[in-house]
Order: C-alpha cells, then structure tokens, then sequence
C-alpha cells in the first residue's frame, strides 16, 4: 500500500484551473500507464487499485520491495517530468504474512503500516512481517536504502546465512537509545554491528553475503528502525506468504 505525501497541499497551492489539470493528469499518467506494468508485468503481483496518488496490491514475497521501489521512483520521476524542480514522494506499507490470511486482517495491517511511516517523517516504507505465532514485526525502511534490504533477501533466496539476521534482532535492544546513549551513538554501532554480522556467516555456512566484506558492509544505514508487538488477544493462528 502505498500513498502520495502531501497531496492535498499541492492541490490547495495550484494558482489556476490550469496547475490543477496538471496535477490530475500527473497523477492519472502515473496510474493508468506506469503501475500496472511494474506490479503485474515486471515483478509477478496483482494490481488491486490505482489511483494516482495512492496504490494497494497484492505481490509475491520474492518480488514484493523491488516492486515497492520500483513504483517509488517511477512516481518520482514522472512527477518531476511535469513539476521540475519540485519534488513529491511516497510514503508506503507493506505487509508479509501467510497466503490464506483474512484480508481484512492484511488490510489493516498495511494500512498501520502506511500511517507508520508518514508519522516516522514521510518518504519512506514501513515493512511489516505477521508470524503464525500472533508476533508482529515492523521495520522503517528509507527508499534509498531499499536496494539494500531487497539484496539481503535475495541472498537469502540464494542459500546465503542468516544467522546473522536472528543474531543481530537479538541484540537490537542493546541499540535502542537511553538515557546514557543518544541516538547516533546507537546508530554508529549498529551500522558497525551490521557489519561485523555480515562478515561473521556462521557454522558450515558460508559468510551471509560473500565478497560484500570490509568497506562495503558498513554502508551507512540512515532511518532503519524497528518495532515488536503482540496483538491483543494473544497469538492468532496463522496460515506462504502474501505481501500488501
């Protein structure tokens, strides 16, 4: 799910009917031509709504953060196509549970998601990861630093570790800032702690990303946050995947 930030104040700022019709044809160029090509054509999901400043579909796991980048930078660029040097952006949420959950559940999970991430600041993607056990995990993911993220996932489909994965959320409250420790404190030694994970592999296995040692595991990680929470009632039963 994914929504235009502060679209109502560009609507409110057009000075004529002329840079009103602009904004409208923007919006309906970039969902009637661009999004249904990426979502279906080029990364495999269903095209649920589009509708210029907002889109809600339906994505394989494997597909599912490429595709959120690939309509993020799309709008981008077709927005400055038209308004060049102004700049408009999205702000998303999306969700990873099982296939044969209750959509209604999955819909308001995205939705939460989306919210999350225009509180956090805007211009970014909340993922969102419903286990069977009733355990939801949230994490803030800026949009530059998707490639990143969706580059872990696909070494992870690559047989890569990721030991390091469960090893760093284990140690995730160590980061989180306190009265002693201001937040770039924190943030210097997670990207550090990310790093020597990288690197680290585990066991037979091999390191989790092979050659990405050194310099190139420490890029800076700027917004990446993260959030655990039980739903109320306990934990429901969950049913592989279907992202939103």
């Amino acid at each position: 799910m994914l929504d235009a930030d502060r679209m109502s104040e560009w609507f409110n700022a057009a000075t004529n009917a002329d840079h009103y019709r602009k904004i409208s044809e923007t919006l309906a160029r970039f969902a009637v031509k661009t999004v249904g090509d990426i979502v279906e054509k080029r990364h495999h999901g269903q095209l649920i709504y589009a509708g210029g400043d907002d889109v809600l579909c339906l994505l394989p796991t494997e597909t599912a953060l490429a595709c959120a980048g690939a309509v993020n930078e799309s709008f981008c660029q077709n927005w400055l196509t038209t308004f060049w040097p102004d700049r408009a952006t999205l702000s998303g949420g999306l969700v990873v549970t099982h296939y044969k959950e209750d959509l209604r559940f999955v819909l308001e999970r995205a939705r939460d998601a989306e919210k999350a991430a225009k509180a956090a600041g805007r211009d970014a993607l909340v993922v969102t990861v419903c286990r069977r056990s009733g355990e939801h995990t949230s994490a803030l993911v800026p949009w530059d630093f998707l490639p990143t993220v969706d580059g872990w996932v696909n070494g992870f489909l690559n047989k890569a570790s990721d030991r390091w994965a469960y090893r760093l959320r284990a140690d995730l409250p160590t980061f989180t800032p306190t009265a002693g420790t201001d937040a770039d404190t924190c943030v210097k030694m997670f990207r550090l702690e990310v790093g020597r994970q990288l690197g680290r592999g585990g066991g037979d296995h091999p390191p989790a990303f092979p050659g990405r040692h050194g310099s190139g595991t420490t890029r800076p990680i700027p917004r990446l946050g993260a959030r655990r929470e039980a739903p109320a009632g306990g934990g429901r039963s969950r049913r592989p995947t279907r992202t939103s």
